[in-house]
């Protein structure tokens, strides 16, 4: 996720993570020299992401090759567009290079992984949350049960007895919800 500044557009820029950046003392703008066995290459860092391993930068491949010009590519990472076909790039891929073994998932399956697990985990909060105010409702009001039978014996309609307890118990669920949600939730956005 970038944080700062924007990704590299040409030959000579950098995007750099935040530990990098600290541990440098080198703010985006600035311009860097980076080494790499006894070759040296001055680029400029145009943008920050998040990153806590200072040794890591995102360059493009003639930055690189200045720098060392014996690597060779580990990985390659390909965002089709939209309406291509995974398994028909996949094939495409393996017929130009038998050595390319395309890995076809889909877009961001990750990210797609953790927001139905804290969907899941945010959903199972709002039932605790409202099993949590029911039970203090189901306890009031039968604590209350001989208060609501004078009620009842001094003229009290059944109806008004169920307004009452609704709307007492309809504001202690408005402001027991809130809070048990955003006390179990808040430890999930540190990570």
């Amino acid at each position: 996720m970038l944080t700062d500044g924007r990704w590299r557009r040409a030959s000579g820029e950098i995007v750099a993570g935040s530990a990098f950046l600290r541990q440098n003392g080198v703010e985006v703008g600035e311009r860097v020299s980076l080494q790499k066995g006894g070759r040296t290459e001055r680029v400029l860092v145009v943008g920050e992401f998040m990153q806590s391993n200072a040794r890591i930068v995102l360059g493009n491949w003639p930055t690189l090759t200045a720098l060392a010009p014996a690597e060779r590519p580990l990985a390659y990472h390909v965002r089709l567009r939209e309406g291509t076909d995974p398994a028909g790039y996949a094939r495409a891929a393996r017929a130009a290079d038998a050595g390319i073994t395309p890995d076809v998932r889909g877009a961001d399956s990750a990210t797609q992984t953790i927001v139905g697990s804290a969907s899941a985990l945010t959903l199972m909060l709002a039932v605790v949350a409202s099993l949590g105010v029911f039970n203090t409702v189901v306890l009031n009001t039968r604590d209350r049960r001989r208060d609501l039978g004078m009620l009842k014996s001094i003229g009290m309609t059944p109806g008004q007895v169920t307004a009452m307890t609704v709307t007492s118990m309809a504001v202690l669920g408005g402001l027991g919800s809130p809070c048990s949600a955003s006390r179990w939730a808040s430890p999930a956005t540190s990570w």
